[in-house]
């Protein structure tokens, strides 16, 4: 991997930004930190295969998207046989989030990294194993990114891939298990358990699909029963905007609280992010109204981050072998959210 200098990636960073530096959401300095931050930790994770591309400018867009390559991932247009496995497997697709991604939020959660935990980032044994891993990297970027959602977190609480205590007797699950991050916030009063998802699947299925990808694998397995100071979360990262209504998506969540064999999850927070057919990204806090919280919903709500306008602009590009024919009759009845390549 060659060694990228602060300098150039302050240039990069400055040409990713476009607009967005124009107007005041970021400015040079907090660009050049991120450039300084992003050098120390290229060097020291050493990402194999990791490769910088070129900006590409699209129509009338205010900015460009510059992306970077991360190694070998299971993505690869290359394995769609034919339209139709397109829409069931969004392992034959690529482009950004999927086998590529912006700089520009690369550097963004290195600041998050640098800021939030600075005591383990990105030394942590987890941490740089997923951040090195083609096949893991956007999937750590998102637990790290998630960490930002959250306000007051006391300084070096943080615990990452924190094992659960099973031999208490409030805890649901017969065998440990761990989640992705253990932190306190309001003053150490109140312990936060966040699993992370990041739902990549979300980005080429059907509206009937979205359940299966967003909890068919049983992410509350990482919990159990949380105690009065403590509140497990489910966090989601999502791409079907535009596919499904607001609607659908939170009958989708009622129905996963509903099915739940032990009340373990708190709360589920989803963010999902733009596409196509969704001109903003959004996020929601979806609570279970079948038992009382005892008010941690409302510490949530108050903990709670919203993405900023910098987040909000995150776009990418998603290439998948289907005609022009095919992709604007797809668009055109809702059924799929793309943008081409």
């Amino acid at each position: 991997m060659p060694r990228f200098s602060a300098d150039f990636l302050f240039q990069r960073l400055c040409e990713a930004s476009g607009a967005s530096k124009n107007r005041g959401i970021l400015s040079e300095d907090v660009l050049l930190r991120r450039a300084k931050w992003l050098e120390s930790d290229l060097e020291a994770l050493a990402i194999p295969g990791f490769e910088i591309g070129v900006p590409r400018w699209f129509g009338q867009l205010p900015f460009p998207l510059l992306e970077y390559k991360f190694g070998k991932t299971d993505h690869d247009i290359n394995r769609a046989g034919d339209p139709i496995t397109i829409r069931k497997n969004v392992d034959a697709m690529e482009g950004t989030s999927l086998s590529r991604e912006s700089l520009l939020y690369l550097s963004k959660v290195s600041e998050i990294g640098h800021t939030i935990i600075p005591h383990i980032w990105p030394s942590h044994s987890q941490l740089r194993k997923g951040l090195r891993l083609g096949t893991q990297h956007l999937d750590t970027l998102n637990e790290v990114w998630w960490l930002a959602r959250w306000l007051g977190i006391d300084d070096e609480s943080v615990e990452h891939e924190k094992t659960v205590d099973c031999k208490k007797e409030n805890l649901a699950k017969p065998k440990p298990s761990s989640v992705d991050w253990k932190f306190t916030v309001l003053g150490n009063q109140v312990s936060i358990n966040l699993e992370v998802k990041n739902r990549k699947g979300t980005i080429g299925c059907t509206p009937f699909k979205k359940r299966a990808y967003l909890f068919g694998d049983n992410p509350e397995k990482s919990f159990g029963i949380s105690r009065h100071d403590e509140i497990n979360v489910l966090a989601i990262t999502a791409y079907h905007g535009g596919s499904i209504s607001s609607d659908e998506e939170a009958s989708l969540v009622r129905s996963y609280f509903e099915g739940l064999e032990a009340p373990v999850v708190d709360a589920v927070a989803i963010i999902v992010r733009c596409g196509s057919n969704c001109r903003i990204s959004y996020e929601k806090l979806y609570f279970p109204s079948n038992r009382d919280l005892a008010n941690k919903d409302s510490i949530l709500r108050i903990a709670f981050n919203p993405m900023d306008r910098e987040d909000h602009s995150k776009f990418g590009m998603v290439s998948f072998p289907m005609s022009i024919e095919e992709t604007l009759k797809s668009m055109r009845t809702g059924a799929d959210g793309f943008c081409l390549d």
